[in-house]
């Protein structure tokens, strides 16, 4: 009768853990992570976003919506022109962040053209990944004017791939375009982390740049890419670096450099360098620049 009455207490008890385990499999599904676009502000912390009274921004909230404003493509939320500011530490590792300025810069896309001062505060916990839309990936995803300013970014993590290759990965930014008419400019930054991408043109600073100038910026991050890998920039054409350095090993295919991937068509470097282990897997690879053409 003892072992009876045992017997039967297990079976309910095994019957009552099963039944919520049923009942509940479903919610317990996991749920596709959340973006940071997902948690975006409606407002700015203050300003009006001219140069004497710029956008302030002291959330990573309120940085999300800078982002999903110009993600948008609608031209009276594209920030042309405006200037913004941080004015807090941000620290974006609860979620996974959309770049400012979607997009490949061979198709659709979006990009950044304002002023944006970092006002020395730092953004930590920057998780990128546009592997699955195949964008270019960064904190500025597309960056096509006009000026980034004092800004550091720690311990991040980048990362794309590409398709058709024509996607950029950096920590600070993914591809670096000027638009007609416009300027960029780079100065007084600071990145580290690591960038990653099987494809794409990878630099720990930025992906790919076009006549933009960048001045006293440093890179200390580890970068894993293929073709037109460097440890400050991927590919650059016609730019201009005033005492950049870089730091970190470089890995790639083709073309890897310690500093530059590549480095075309009247690129300068100026009391620049680069110091870490360069390996490439198939050609071009130099401690400093893999290729250099015109530079």
């Amino acid at each position: 009768m003892k072992k009876r009455v045992v017997y039967m207490l297990l079976c309910f008890m095994l019957c009552m853990v099963s039944i919520p385990a049923a009942a509940f499999a479903d919610s317990e599904t996991p749920a596709v992570p959340a973006t940071w676009s997902d948690y975006a502000a409606t407002a700015f912390a203050g300003g009006s976003g001219t140069e004497a009274d710029p956008y302030q921004i002291e959330t990573a909230e309120q940085l999300a919506k800078l982002a999903a404003d110009i993600n948008t493509g609608i031209v009276d939320l594209d920030h042309s022109k405006e200037y913004f500011k941080l004015t807090k530490d941000i620290d974006l590792s609860a979620h996974r962040w959309i770049p400012i300025g979607s997009g490949s810069a061979n198709r659709s896309f979006h990009a950044f053209s304002g002023y944006f001062d970092g006002n020395d505060k730092t953004i930590t916990g920057l998780r990128v990944d546009e592997s699955d839309d195949h964008f270019s990936a960064g904190l500025f995803g597309n960056f096509s004017g006009y000026e980034i300013k004092n800004l550091k970014i720690k311990d991040a993590y980048v990362k794309t791939e590409s398709g058709d290759e024509t996607e950029n990965a950096g920590i600070l930014i993914g591809s670096a375009a000027q638009g007609y008419g416009m300027t960029t400019s780079v100065k007084d930054c600071s990145v580290s982390g690591i960038v990653e991408s099987n494809s794409a043109r990878t630099g720990g600073f930025a992906g790919d740049n076009s006549y933009g100038t960048y001045e006293n910026c440093t890179a200390d991050v580890k970068v894993i890419g293929a073709g037109c890998a460097g440890g400050f920039v991927g590919e650059d054409f016609k730019g201009t670096y005033k005492n950049c350095t870089a730091e970190g090993n470089v890995s790639g295919s083709w073309s890897v450099g310690g500093f530059a991937g590549v480095l075309f068509s009247e690129s300068k470097a100026d009391h620049c360098a680069a110091q870490g282990k360069v390996t490439a897997s198939d050609w071009n690879a130099g401690g400093f620049a893999g290729y250099v053409e015109e530079g």
